[in-house]
């Protein structure tokens, strides 16, 4: 398992999540906080006319419904 203290603010990260805990099954985007909890992240989202942009929302994942991540630091 990752440790909270490896991802800071500002990462990238992709997660993979156990089939059925969100709306989605993967999300990738900018790490706001991660904690012994959790992490808070401001996903990606993409259209087809501009790309990609940051959602207007924070999305918060408990550890325990992350089944993979990647974690981008530089």
């Amino acid at each position: 398992m990752i440790k909270p203290e490896s991802v800071k603010e500002g990462c990238v990260i992709s997660m993979g999540l156990i089939p059925g805990t969100a709306p989605y099954n993967c999300y990738i985007g900018l790490a706001k906080t991660a904690n012994k909890h959790g992490i808070t992240m401001n996903p990606a989202k993409w259209d087809d006319l501009n790309g990609i942009r940051l959602s207007k929302e924070d999305v918060y994942i408990p550890w325990t419904n992350i089944n993979s991540m990647l974690v981008c630091t530089e």
